[in-house]
């Protein structure tokens, strides 16, 4: 088994997990949101360290330091304003977490580990900081997160129609699932094809 396919089993059981996860612990939908709200900071964090390891600045050069603090001031307002929306209009005002917060701890560790295994077999050990800088690594998780994002949305809409039932919420997970999948695989074949690029001597 390849590393992306490896980083791509690692996602499809820790997401297997947190869908079993909505029944086990009696989640509701605004605890499932959360959990993947989370997961984007989970991203954002992981991309802060890719920024810092890629080999190349991109052509508007600065610095990695410079990048990476323009990347977390823009993707941190983002994620508020993302998280602001999903816990008032797509949960519903009225909506209340369900479930132990030890589980939904355990959730988090889960996509730390997940996100954690794609890190070290795609981005360092296939050298896919040596294919992207840091200035186009910055956008990455844009492009990424919308589509499951997008996803998320839509299948919470569906689930509140529904009644936020056992059903409705582990169909929002396995939609989720899918279009992670989808998106994981279009990002790191698409950086299979690339050729290394030379590292610059730009500043840290």
């Amino acid at each position: 088994m390849n590393s992306s396919r490896a980083a791509a089993t690692t996602l499809v059981v820790v997401n297997l997990l947190i869908l079993a996860a909505t029944g086990v612990f009696g989640w509701g939908l605004l605890s499932l949101l959360t959990l993947y709200w989370l997961e984007l900071v989970i991203i954002g964090m992981y991309n802060i360290a890719k920024m810092c390891r890629a080999g190349r600045l991109g052509e508007l050069g600065k610095s990695r330091s410079y990048q990476a603090i323009f990347f977390i001031a823009h993707y941190a307002t983002f994620c508020v304003l993302y998280g602001a929306a999903l816990r008032t209009v797509i949960a519903g005002p009225g909506a209340a977490y369900e479930g132990s917060g030890a589980a939904l701890f355990l959730g988090v560790i889960a996509l730390l580990a997940s996100h954690g295994v794609s890190f070290k077999l795609n981005y360092l050990d296939r050298r896919e900081f040596d294919k992207v800088s840091s200035l186009e690594q910055m956008f990455v998780p844009y492009l990424r997160a919308v589509p499951v994002q997008v996803a998320i949305v839509i299948g919470a809409i569906a689930a509140r129609s529904w009644g936020e039932s056992a059903l409705a919420l582990a169909g929002l997970a396995a939609v989720k699932i899918v279009v992670d999948l989808l998106a994981h695989f279009k990002n790191h074949n698409a950086l299979a094809k690339r050729p290394i690029s030379p590292p610059d001597a730009g500043p840290a």
